[in-house]
């Protein structure tokens, strides 16, 4: 959402659109093409009277200067981060931390035990200038929605392994999808954890696991009006690969963990027409 409430919607294709509810039907209505041509923008966050957007290996921020409701400039921030190097696997969400800097989910290059892209399987922080690149958590192998969480921290959604856990093939295994509470300086297991870490892992467990190959990627708590007051502060959790959309209770255990607990919320949702994680 902009600051006006209008709503934006990203393209794997390469376009994002402006949409509102202009005649008051109930339906979206695309007001204008808001940028083409970006290589699979996925992750949008308004701030600074501008659009940041993750596009494949970049960070861009387009503004529209002359109000024309069309990005009409468009600023390189970071560059060099791991783009689709494996299975849709790019940067991804944005949010915004409580110190005014932008947090985005990067993708592992591959499933084994042998990442070389520093940047890659892991929630990077950066000033919103692109300056001072730090890494905010670790051990995240398709780290997609990222959503501020009651209380502080982050809800993250994480697409578990889809085949050969180390580069020779000789560990197949089905791991279910998470969703962690990630917040920073902490490791969340990848490549060396799927699911509940050992104990003496220092790695956190997530807080809810889902069906595997499910492919979790958009998440909200929702703290709207339009649902019963038993939804209020639940969690959503959009199931790609399933044409689902998942609900989870929250209770905070401590300032590192909460506990969840879902259940499916709609089926039937338009989605892929093949399960790809």
């Amino acid at each position: 959402l902009d600051p006006n409430g209008r709503l934006y919607v990203a393209s794997f294709a390469g376009a994002i659109w402006a949409v509102d509810d202009i005649d008051a039907d109930g339906r979206a209505d695309v007001v204008a093409e808001f940028a083409r041509d970006l290589h699979q923008p996925e992750g949008l966050l308004w701030l600074n009277g501008g659009l940041y957007v993750t596009a494949y290996d970049k960070l861009l921020l387009l503004k529209d200067t002359n109000g024309d409701g069309v990005a009409d400039t468009r600023e390189v921030i970071l560059d060099g981060m791991p783009g689709e190097k494996y299975a849709l696997h790019q940067t991804n969400g944005l949010a915004l931390d409580s110190d005014g800097r932008i947090l985005i989910g990067v993708g592992s290059t591959s499933d084994s035990d042998e990442e070389e892209h520093p940047l890659a399987a892991r929630i990077l922080s950066i000033n919103p200038d692109g300056s001072d690149v730090k890494v905010f958590a670790t051990g995240l192998r398709n780290p997609y929605g990222i959503a501020p969480a009651p209380g502080g921290g982050f809800f993250v959604t994480d697409n578990g392994a889809s085949g050969c856990l180390n580069t020779n093939c000789t560990k197949q295994i089905e791991m279910p999808e998470e969703v962690n509470y990630v917040v920073a300086g902490q490791d969340y297991g990848f490549p060396r954890y799927y699911g509940i870490p050992p104990e003496g892992s220092n790695s956190e467990a997530p807080i809810l696991s889902l069906p595997d190959h499910g492919s979790p990627a958009g998440l909200v708590v929702y703290t709207g009006g339009g649902l019963p007051e038993s939804y209020a502060g639940r969690l959503f959790v959009c199931m790609w690969a399933r044409n689902e959309i998942v609900s989870a209770r929250l209770q905070r255990v401590n300032d590192r963990t909460f506990i969840a607990s879902s259940r499916v919320f709609a089926s039937g949702v338009p989605g892929p027409s093949a399960i790809i994680n």
